[in-house]
């Protein structure tokens, strides 16, 4: 369940909902670049997808900035007023919001008219006025959750690691024996520390236990390595060994002349 139940998803999952929704305004969008370009561009080559793809970018683009970063926008235009503004700047930033809003129900409307005001136009109207709501909404939530307070990540800190360290003690509970569960039952928790040191005593034994073995086969393996040097370079098996080539090449020789 922590895959899916936890902050991150969350988030992943609003952000998705909220791209969704700027998709959803720039194919409503599209059908109006489509006509522009048709209508007024016919020298342009394939004009009509063109401005189509063009006036989604620009819807898609006016939704994401206008909603998801506008409490940025307006955080930055509310810190200029107070050192440099007149009041200007505060109402063109309110003033651009709602040219955003009209821009989409305008795209909803010509929409609309695109299916010759149908019933099934109304649908599509009443689903953006309710996505166009929902897009403020998220872009305050997505806000939010990207700057909460520092005493919300140190509390969800403190409760992580408390989280850890339960589970970390459970996975003691079945190395205990029944003298020290009933210990533990009754609020001895001092008992998850005395398994926790017996583990851990095996553990270093156990990697104790495998650095003697290794030791134990260098040992052995640079002890073979010495009596074989030594018997390689042993006086008698040296001279041997000399005597035994020549013999071989005196031999060579003979033959050689008896050919």
């Amino acid at each position: 369940m922590k895959i899916f139940h936890n902050s991150f998803f969350s988030k992943v999952l609003i952000v998705g909902f909220a791209l969704a929704i700027a998709m959803y305004f720039a194919w409503s969008f599209y059908p109006f670049g489509e006509w522009f370009g048709s209508t007024f561009l016919k020298d342009i080559p394939r004009s009509a997808g063109l401005f189509g793809a063009l006036a989604a970018s620009i819807m898609s683009i006016a939704v994401i900035f206008g909603f998801f970063y506008s409490e940025y926008t307006r955080e930055d235009v509310e810190a200029y007023e107070v050192h440099k503004g007149d009041g200007s700047f505060i109402k063109a930033f309110k003033e651009l919001k709602w040219w955003v809003v009209g821009l989409e129900v305008f795209s909803l409307l010509f929409r609309w008219y695109t299916l010759h005001w149908s019933f099934f136009g109304v649908v599509l109207v009443g689903v953006g006025l309710v996505l166009l709501r929902l897009s403020f909404v998220l872009g305050k939530v997505i806000h939010a959750q990207a700057n909460k307070p520092y005493e919300i990540m140190a509390q969800r800190a403190i409760d992580t690691a408390g989280r850890d360290v339960i589970s970390d003690s459970m996975r003691y509970l079945k190395k205990m024996t029944v003298e020290q569960k009933r210990r533990f039952f009754n609020g001895d928790v001092s008992v998850v520390g005395e398994v926790k040191d017996v583990k851990e005593n095996e553990r270093l034994t156990s990697d104790r236990k495998r650095k003697e073995r290794e030791d134990e086969v260098e040992k052995q393996r640079e002890k073979s390595k010495g009596v074989t040097s030594q018997l390689l370079s042993w006086p008698p098996f040296h001279g041997a060994q000399t005597n035994q080539t020549e013999t071989l090449s005196r031999d060579a020789q003979q033959n050689g002349r008896q050919k």
